[in-house]
């Protein structure tokens, strides 16, 4: 390509570019030009010009041609690079004399910078990729493919370099656009035919949508028993939570129950949300138990709408609220004070009984300080039945203690979508979930009917409650036939006051055990929920059920302009009302925060001028200045003091974009404060005293296509990531090492003497009572049987001694005699087999210190010199 050469046509001209661009390794972009349809007014002659040429001139510069001009308002403050480094390499193309060709008139094609194949190669047009191949990529990033391997895939197929850069540019660009809350209600509605609720302030800002479709409907009109409810935050682009109920279905399986996106938690938007949902679910009548973390608005709101529920806390929420709140800061207490203190708590949590509680909350009371103590009975005392795992049963919780299938559910939700994931992709992700997780409950419920175990039950009661159970609660009724337990006192053939049995409605081993001394069958289906049953549970399984089309209140049909004339819209209307000290402090922090998260999201220069403006107003604030706030393009923060002896003047450089002036008139009561914004926003606050307070007033109005249109979603803020946490247990304390039990003789002095007792004592609360609260045992408590005493008490290891003060003298030269005799007549049995562990080759755990036959322990291994063996007993409880 030189100088005098021509082309009839734009297209013949972009084919010979190309070859000399590969030819020379250089690359051009287009610096001026003006199209031939422009200049014909201007050019007769251009009249009969052939539109293919396309160009009366065109001026094509080196790609790194030119100089980056930087803006006046410009600082300086990124680190960024430009392609432009002055090359004067150019070609210049005009129309020719005739009116019918393209020349290139003049040309350089000197440059100041190097050129190799690699740098050509490198160049964004060369790694520029076709529509198809974009789609490619663009569909396996929105799978989440490893990028790696895409980009190895691509650059075989496409032959050019592609960077993973290349690849997030091409997902960033090709991801959908945020939709308006008219179309994400609409999608809803008709894409995933659900029951959609919409709720707004005064100010049309979105407050919350209740989302529920018919499959949530039925299944909770069908289980209903316990509603577990959370919310999980951060992922989408708006930090809306997502606040899920859920139930446990007749199999086990979790499912939910109904959704919520809230902008927040107020008690107003709890209230609307709860509310909702019993307006829509008829069977919320039937709900026994919440289960929820410790947030007082959210269960006040609960108890408000549901009166007649039990509460539960999650308990895991119970041991990082101690981790939280017993701290040597906040209870001024020494480390290891505080570390004892949570060890206390955390039994509590696992109290079996209120006896062992009981123990536990004395002990307490001996060994923390008064703020401590008072703080837990403040709290926490009054509520341990919704928190003690011992006596939450009575509510009916299923065994449930904890939120882990909330926890489950979010986990695999985060899996699926990416954190500040658009809207409208949230909602579409979020139903893909939702879809596949009833599918694999689906093949779980048609398994029950198409497969059968291969090992079959031999008792024939155990049987025919096989038949009648699904397999979940067969599996815990199975357990309770096995176990060996005496019956209990208020046990009955019909019923008991167990745990298991109050809180699963299924027979316990305890009735078993007195229908058995009655010579009862052991059968009853009487002794089942019906929750449990397979017939049940066939009956109400959506998989067994023909599939029916959600019904959408008020309307038969999915007409798009009768839909949207008629959709519900609650407004929550928030009047000016006395707000006490702590109101005033929540609503500070809340924007405090929002500060917090848009500065941690700046460079570190920037955020240094931001923080500086954030500490003047600070200051003068607490000095007891009006501000007043304008934004425009001067560079200058002013401060006026006006009183009556002097004036105060000081003027500071904030940055290229705002100005704060803070004037302070001595002889005003009014507190004014007045924010402007270029030309285009002005408002001005007055914030006088008044007395009136007005409540909070909630309204459904109609929601059209135009007003759900001018709702206004919150606004999105990127948000940096935390950072993680060191490896502590929930409530705080180190966590213990996994993998090993801890051999007898290396274990606290306090931990041999539980073990110790528990070997000679009948009742473990006996146990905890000597431990706790200096209880001393009397003889009825002791076993008397040398076969009853376990036979790691003979062992060189053990000190006997150690639990002497637990004793009378009496009774304690009348144990001294049984373990004598035990030492005497001592007959060494293994564990699995039963047999004399003298008759084989046998080893001694060094934690439970239990002998095995080398052959009869599973965790057999060879055994290095001077090392500890576990058996599988104590190992599994390690896992």
């Amino acid at each position: 390509m030189q100088i005098g050469d021509t082309f009839n046509s734009y297209a013949e001209f972009e084919i010979a570019l190309n070859d000399f661009k590969n030819s020379n390794f250089v690359d051009f972009c287009i610096k001026d030009c003006k199209t031939i349809s422009s200049q014909k007014n201007r050019y007769p002659r251009l009249a009969n010009t052939s539109e293919d040429l396309k160009y009366y001139y065109i001026k094509l510069m080196c790609i790194h041609g030119g100089v980056h001009k930087k803006k006046k308002i410009c600082q300086d403050q990124r680190k960024t690079s430009t392609m432009r480094q002055g090359c004067e390499a150019f070609i210049y193309l005009i129309i020719n004399g005739e009116g019918n060709a393209l020349e290139i008139s003049r040309m350089n094609n000197i440059h100041n910078h190097a050129l190799s194949e690699v740098l050509f190669n490198h160049l964004p047009n060369q790694r520029k990729m076709n529509t198809q191949s974009k789609s490619e990529v663009l569909e396996l990033m929105q799978l989440r493919a490893n990028k790696k391997l895409i980009q190895h895939t691509m650059q075989i197929k496409t032959g050019k370099i592609i960077t993973l850069k290349d690849l997030s540019n091409i997902y960033s660009t090709g991801k959908i656009s945020d939709s308006s809350l008219y179309k994400i209600v609409q999608k809803l509605r008709h894409k995933h035919n659900c029951t959609v609720e919409i709720s707004v302030d005064s100010e049309e800002n979105l407050v919350g949508l209740f989302i529920q479709d018919s499959m949530m409907q039925n299944i909770f009109e069908a289980f209903p028993e316990v509603v577990f409810a959370d919310a999980t935050y951060k992922l989408n682009n708006l930090r809306i939570p997502l606040y899920v109920l859920m139930v446990e279905d007749g199999n086990g399986e979790s499912e939910v129950a109904a959704l919520g996106l809230m902008t927040n938690e107020e008690k107003d938007t709890l209230r609307w949300f709860f509310e909702t949902f019993k307006k829509f679910n008829s069977s919320s009548e039937n709900i026994k138990m919440f289960m929820t973390d410790k947030d007082m608005t959210e269960r006040q709101v609960i108890k408000e709408i549901f009166p007649n529920v039990s509460l539960a806390i999650c308990l895991f929420h119970v041991l990082r609220t101690f981790n939280r709140e017993i701290t040597c800061e906040k209870q001024n207490i020494s480390p290891e004070l505080r570390d004892q203190l949570k060890q206390i708590f955390e039994k509590m949590c696992y109290a079996q009984s209120e006896d062992d509680y009981n123990s536990l909350c004395q002990h307490l009371e001996s060994k923390a300080p008064k703020s401590v103590f008072e703080y837990f009975l403040k709290n926490w005392h009054q509520i341990r039945h919704e928190w003690v795992t011992g006596l939450t049963f009575h509510n009916g919780n299923m065994l449930n203690n904890t939120n882990n299938r909330l926890e489950s559910f979010n986990g695999k939700l985060k899996s699926v979508i990416p954190v500040f994931t658009n809207i409208d992709d949230f909602v579409d992700k979020l139903f893909i979930l939702l879809k596949c997780l009833r599918l694999e409950r689906d093949r779980n419920a048609v398994n029950m009917v198409q497969k059968l175990p291969l090992v079959k039950t031999r008792h024939p009661d155990l049987s025919k409650y096989f038949s009648l159970l699904t397999p979940y609660s067969f599996m815990l009724v199975e357990k309770q036939f096995e176990a060996k337990s005496k019956t209990l006192s208020f046990t009955t053939i019909n019923g008991c006051q167990c745990k298991f049995y109050v809180a699963m409605t299924l027979p316990c081993c305890h009735i078993f055990d007195a229908r058995q001394k009655t010579n009862t069958s052991l059968y009853d289906e009487n002794l089942c929920a019906t929750r449990w049953t397979r017939k049940y549970y066939y009956e109400k399984q959506r998989a067994f059920q023909i599939p029916t089309t959600m019904h959408v209140q008020n309307h038969s049909t999915c007409n798009t302009s009768e839909y949207d004339d008629n959709n519900s819209l609650t407004v929550i209307t928030k009047k000016n009302k006395k707000l006490s000290s702590h109101q005033k402090f929540r609503e500070t922090s809340k924007i405090g925060s929002k500060i917090a998260d848009l500065l941690s999201t700046l460079s570190n220069e920037n955020f240094e001028k931001k923080i500086g403006q954030l500490k003047y107003i600070y200051n003068a604030w607490n000095e007891g200045k009006n501000l007043s706030i304008n934004v425009d393009d001067t560079c200058s923060v002013r401060v006026e003091n006006h009183s009556d002896t002097e004036d105060f003047i000081e003027e500071i450089e904030v940055d290229d974009t705002c100005s704060v002036q803070v004037e302070n008139h001595s002889d005003t009561e009014d507190f004014i404060e007045e924010i402007e914004v270029d030309d285009t926003c002005s408002v001005q606050v007055e914030n006088h005293s008044y007395k009136q307070t007005c409540s909070d007033t909630i309204a459904t109005v109609v929601g059209t296509e135009a007003r759900l249109k001018s709702i206004k979603l919150p606004s999105k803020i990127k948000i940096s990531g935390r950072p993680k946490g060191i490896k502590k247990t929930t409530i705080g304390l180190l966590k213990k090492k996994k993998g090993l039990p801890i051999p007898f003789r290396t274990q606290s002095a306090e931990k041999k003497q539980e073990i110790l007792l528990k070997w000679i004592v009948t009742d473990e609360n006996i146990v905890t009572k000597a431990l706790y609260n200096n209880y001393i045992i009397d003889d009825v408590s002791i076993l008397t049987q040398q076969d009853e005493i376990h036979n790691g008490i003979l062992e060189e290891d053990v000190d006997i001694n150690m639990v002497k003060h637990f004793f009378t003298n009496g009774i304690w030269k009348s144990l001294i005699k049984i373990i004598d005799i035990k030492r005497k007549k001592v007959v060494w049995l293994c564990p699995t087999c039963q047999k004399d562990i003298s008759l084989k080759k046998s080893i001694l755990c060094d934690s439970c210190l239990t002998w095995f036959h080398v052959k009869c322990d599973i965790c057999i291994k060879p055994k290095p010199k001077k090392a500890n063996w576990f058996c599988s007993q104590c190992c599994d409880k390690c896992v």
